[in-house]
């Protein structure tokens, strides 16, 4: 592989990946960067020291000192520089194995940052449209009554599936190697680590061993798995129809930065084709608002987590917080509310299971005093206080709360609490 740069010192570059074999980028792949330093380092015609080894080959110089200490920009504040955000995030984008007559359209976008090992993590955030529900043989069965419907075997607005890679360097081949592999399903993931025998995560490659992974997507239910046999060995999931293969649709422009210093959070929908294009739905990836595909709040249905609850769980979000530039009126959804009175829910997250944590609801825009009317996956809970405790099982919840001020204008907001093992114990308790 040869890598090219092309660029007057100091200037803006444009970025152009050359290689002798494997999958050209298309014309939107072509980026263009800005760097104040001489660009043109010393991998501009560099050649792969070992083509037959696993891993994806980037430059003799683009190693973990390189991207966490280079010279390059780091707009987003992150640990990484922009550059090996951009080149790493697109070697390495997934494959997705899917049947051609499910509805996989959707809007995606990603996110990555440095971690404490010297490892690079990337988030891929897939934003489908719709979920259309499972066609699996577990959602047709005679319902029993002690065996209600699982949850999972219906279809919502919206779908906030997602696939995390963290890769890591090898220097005596000079290639970045998929270390470990989540994958969401539903609401929960699969998980594939370190393979020391091999060197890297046991999964699927369509190309490279070690390099991008393959995830097979479920029919209608978007569950992401390592195989097809593993998929078809679902309940509520089936990849047997499975035909189509394509990379993940990638541009540097869906890089959505840090919650820090955002790149992207509220954004419409930008496919013109789109049946709700225009409609003034927003989806916003840095705040606490439940997914909805650019479907807007008059399309009647449920709809999916936010993706603020995975970016905290992948370390990505300290809190679940509101971050600036989420607009809470037109489109509806996470903090809407009457004449400008907005709410957010704040508290930990995740949580342990069978715990215990505190959560408090923040009015803005009203006149106190206010009253408030908590919910717990749509039954009523609480008192008319601005905090509840939510006492928690082992499966993921919704927290909602409606505010009414003096003046009789209300603000509602939903909260997606994510129950994991591995959660720290609340502050509070």
């Amino acid at each position: 592989m040869k890598i090219h740069l092309r660029a007057a010192a100091g200037a803006a570059f444009v970025l152009a990946l050359t290689t002798c074999t494997g999958e050209l980028p298309t014309s939107s792949d072509t980026q263009q960067l800005t760097s104040t330093a001489n660009v043109c380092p010393d991998f501009c015609d560099d050649v792969d020291p070992a083509p037959s080894a696993p891993g994806i080959f980037i430059g003799h110089a683009l190693t973990p000192s390189f991207c966490f200490n280079g010279p390059f920009n780091d707009i987003d504040q992150d640990g990484l520089n922009d550059y090996c955000e951009t080149m790493i995030s697109y070697f390495f984008r997934p494959e997705l194995k899917y049947w051609s007559v499910d509805d996989t359209r959707g809007e995606p976008y990603w996110v990555a940052r440095s971690d404490s090992s010297g490892h690079v993590f990337v988030g891929y955030l897939i934003s489908y449209y719709r979920d259309g529900g499972s066609s699996a043989w577990g959602c047709h069965v005679p319902i029993l009554i002690f065996a209600p419907p699982d949850p999972s075997c219906g279809g919502h607005n919206g779908d906030s599936e997602s696939i995390w890679l963290l890769i890591a360097y090898n220097a005596s081949t000079e290639h970045w190697i998929l270390n470990s592999a989540y994958y969401s399903a539903h609401t929960s993931w699969n998980y594939s680590t370190y393979n020391a025998a091999s060197g890297y995560a046991a999964l699927e490659y369509p190309g490279q061993l070690g390099g991008y992974p393959r995830a097979w997507v479920s029919e209608g239910k978007h569950a992401n798995y390592f195989s097809n046999a593993d998929c078809n060995d679902q309940i509520v999931g089936t990849c047997s129809n499975a035909n189509t293969s394509t990379r993940l649709e990638w541009s540097n422009s869906f890089n959505i930065g840090s919650q820090t210093h955002p790149l992207i959070n509220e954004v419409p929908s930008r496919n013109s084709s789109y049946e709700y294009y225009g409609s003034g739905r927003t989806e916003c990836y840095w705040n606490e608002r439940h997914f909805r595909g650019w479907t807007p709040e008059y399309v009647n249905g449920a709809e999916s987590s936010s993706y603020l609850s995975k970016l905290s769980f992948w370390g990505f979000s300290t809190s679940t917080g509101a971050t600036s530039g989420c607009g809470q009126g037109s489109g509806g959804g996470g903090g809407g509310g009457q004449s400008g009175l907005t709410v957010n829910i704040t508290g930990q997250n995740p949580v342990q299971p069978y715990s215990g944590c505190l959560f408090q609801a923040l009015p803005a825009g009203g006149s106190g005093p206010y009253s408030y009317a908590w919910t717990q996956d749509g039954t009523a809970v609480g008192d008319d206080s601005p905090s509840y405790r939510a006492s928690a099982g082992t499966d993921d919840f919704v927290l909602g709360v409606t505010v009414t001020d003096s003046g009789g204008l209300f603000g509602s907001n939903t909260f997606s609490v994510y129950v994991r093992s591995e959660a720290t114990m609340c502050l509070d308790q």
